[in-house]
């Protein structure tokens, strides 16, 4: 009792809105699904989601309106159209990360790059990226491993980008 098995998974995330029932009244999921969406490579979309609740109908209706109300998030993602890409690095996701994670970055024009993972102390720890790439956005995972191909130690670890003109670095942390 209590176990959600991947056939309940898939139905609960492919057929819309069900409402359940269990024993306890603090033993509670819940489970969102997007899509399905058809997306390019390089493509993305962005959607907001809002769990909204209140004491009573008034506050709930309440509640919900005002999370359909516009917000500086929502603002800032209706700025420049996507093919108005800058050069740059993103964060890393997820961070801290165990035992791997995503980084991405944009480059505005075809161009040599180099993506290099150092250590806290400024050593070279891997080299993920030395190649050249064209212009758009990239994603390169790292699985925690040093050039070697040894896993390497929980702590702090920085992500440098050099491309174009540019020269950027990000922290990352590794937790085991």
């Amino acid at each position: 009792s209590g176990h959600i098995d991947d056939a309940e998974k898939y139905q609960f995330v492919s057929s819309g809105v069900l409402e359940t029932t269990t024993e306890s009244a603090d033993d509670w999921s819940t489970v969102l699904a997007v899509g399905p969406l058809a997306l390019a490579a390089g493509d993305s979309v962005a959607f907001d989601v809002a769990l909204v609740a209140g004491e009573n109908l008034e506050d709930l209706k309440a509640n919900a309106q005002a999370a359909r109300a516009p917000t500086s998030v929502a603002e800032e993602a209706s700025g420049p159209p996507p093919a108005a890409v800058r050069a740059g690095l993103e964060p890393n996701f997820p961070n801290p990360f165990n035992p791997q994670t995503t980084i991405g970055y944009s480059l505005t024009r075809p161009g040599h790059v180099s993506l290099d993972i150092f250590s806290a102390d400024g050593r070279l720890v891997r080299r993920l990226v030395d190649s050249v790439q064209a212009a758009g956005r990239h994603l390169v995972t790292w699985d925690g491993r040093d050039d070697a191909g040894r896993g390497v130690s929980t702590g702090v670890y920085f992500c440098r980008l050099a491309a174009e003109d540019l020269v950027r670095t990000r922290k990352m942390t590794l937790l085991k």
